[in-house]
């Protein structure tokens, strides 16, 4: 009794505190493109926890299990591309089921079929976001484990940051002299080097200095 009361606080507590970077709660698991995004930001990212039974206001609703199970398991079948570690669990907190889905960071990206094309996503702070270009291709660096060495248009990108949270890569193309594909590949160095990182500013994708 004691370990399922422990983990009915700690849950209570992660509800409490909404959406992060590494937690999500939903509903149902009706919406089958949303439950695919947000694993698959979770699996590109650093894991995380995806609980099915609480509506958005946080109050706990439950669900049933077996129909959720199998929900997640077509999901996986149907949409989902890429090796993915996840682990299932039902969970009784009070009188109510929850279905908990624990994902795994792997090595290789896990992409969803969205409207007949393949897109891949990231979880950034609380919100799941789809992986642009730049994202894609910080990816395949951190993969081919290039080495990368610093030079002038890696300098005037991070000036760029000086006195700003954030810029953007319009306007990047548009302050630096560069050509626009240099652009994108030096910005992709920076975040695979973690000297800039990716944040969501109205559900747009914005990069920011760690310098």
């Amino acid at each position: 009794m004691g370990n399922l009361e422990s983990l009915s606080k700690d849950l209570l507590e992660k509800i409490e505190d909404g959406y992060t970077q590494k937690f999500h709660f939903l509903e149902s698991a009706k919406n089958e493109p949303e439950i695919a995004k947000i694993i698959s930001g979770f699996a590109n990212t650093t894991g995380g926890v995806l609980l099915i039974g609480i509506k958005t206001n946080g109050k706990v609703i439950g669900v049933n299990p077996s129909h959720v199970l199998k929900e997640i398991d077509l999901i996986s079948e149907k949409l989902m591309i890429g090796r993915i570690s996840i682990k299932l669990e039902k969970t009784l907190f009070g009188r109510h089921f929850l279905i908990l889905i624990q994902i795994t960071s792997l090595n290789s990206k896990v992409a969803v079929r969205v409207n007949g094309s393949t897109t891949y996503f990231l979880r950034v702070d609380s919100l799941t976001v789809s992986a642009n270009k730049i994202i894609l291709k910080a990816w395949s660096l951190l993969k081919q484990k290039k080495i990368i060495k610093l030079i002038d248009v890696h300098d005037e990108i991070l000036h760029l940051c000086d006195n700003k949270d954030f810029i953007s890569l319009s306007f990047i193309y548009q302050t630096v002299n560069y050509r626009n594909k240099l652009l994108d590949l030096a910005l992709s160095e920076l975040i695979a080097l973690n000297k800039m990182r990716v944040i969501p500013v109205q559900n747009e994708i914005r990069y920011s200095s760690l310098c």
